[in-house]
């Protein structure tokens, strides 16, 4: 085709069937890591992390090719971030898959973990709202005007020997009280 002679037609776009999410298994059954990483809708790098911390099984690598994991490790990893979604740690989430199964003691196990888990919760809130009182209270003390020369509120209740102020007082720093339940010595 010379310079000046007319562009040739623009091929047609090839029509592609949409690609399926669903993971592609080899003949043997199983999914490669990173097909069950994708199921699971985590990294490779947590598959591997779980493996060393024992909360799944490496599936033994054939001579010639790569590992095939079952189709079952994707619902034990979504079990193990569901449990950490909802606070539990690896050890909890360690406890919580010995204990998956149907019959009612195992119900009665689960309840325990899940009032306990809901306890240290409540605590943890309770902690937290007790923080929220106090730094409260110091950012109260810091707005009400001060001299140019006096020290900042906050840095001068955090150097105080005798505790922080309760959430109760809100009239500065100074109204701290040794015995406050936010104290250093009995923070969460």
């Amino acid at each position: 085709m010379s310079r000046n002679s007319p562009a040739a037609p623009a091929e047609e776009p090839m029509h592609r069937e949409p690609r399926s999410t669903a993971p592609r298994s080899s003949a043997s059954g199983g999914l490669s890591i990173g097909q069950a990483a994708r199921s699971a809708g985590v990294h490779v790098e947590t598959i591997r992390f779980y493996e060393r911390q024992g909360l799944i099984t490496q599936p033994r690598k054939p001579s010639m090719g790569i590992r095939r994991y079952p189709r079952d490790i994707v619902h034990r990893i979504r079990f193990i971030k569901h449990a950490q979604v909802l606070g539990f740690s690896l050890q909890e989430c360690r406890e919580l898959l010995d204990l998956r199964g149907d019959d009612p003691a195992t119900c009665a196990l689960m309840r325990h973990h899940v009032e306990d888990k809901l306890a240290a919760i409540r605590s943890k809130l309770q902690a937290l709202t007790q923080m929220e009182g106090v730094l409260t209270a110091l950012l109260e003390a810091c707005q009400q005007g001060r001299a140019a020369d006096d020290p900042c509120p906050i840095l001068k209740a955090l150097d105080a020997d005798d505790g922080l102020p309760t959430p109760s007082a809100r009239h500065g720093p100074k109204a701290a009280t040794a015995g406050a339940e936010t104290s250093a010595d009995n923070a969460p």
